[in-house]
Formats: C-alpha cells, structure tokens, sequence
C-alpha cells in the first residue's frame, strides 16, 4: 500500500503538489493496467493488486 504523499514524493518530488494530480495519474494507471488492480483505500491510499 502507498500513501498519496508517497506517491507524491516518487511520482514529483514534491509532497505538496494536490491531490488532483494523484486520483488523474491513478485513473490514467488503472486504464492502462486494468481498473481491479488498483484499489483506493479510504483515508489512506492506493493498493496495487497482483495479476491472476
């Protein structure tokens, strides 16, 4: 599991970039890799799930 500030911190080197730009980057991910692979965790952050 990855916190959007870590996500922020890999993807930008900047945890204070917005919010927006994470859930954009995870929609364009989740059309690219399958939308069940990624799952949003509440308050927390994002899970990548393993291939089947």
């Amino acid at each position: 599991m990855f916190t959007k500030e870590q996500i922020y911190e890999y993807g930008w080197q900047d945890p204070l970039i917005g919010d927006n730009n994470v859930r954009v980057m995870m929609s364009k991910l989740r059309e690219k890799i399958g939308a069940e692979r990624i799952k949003t965790i509440r308050g927390l952050g994002y899970r990548l799930e393993a291939s089947s």
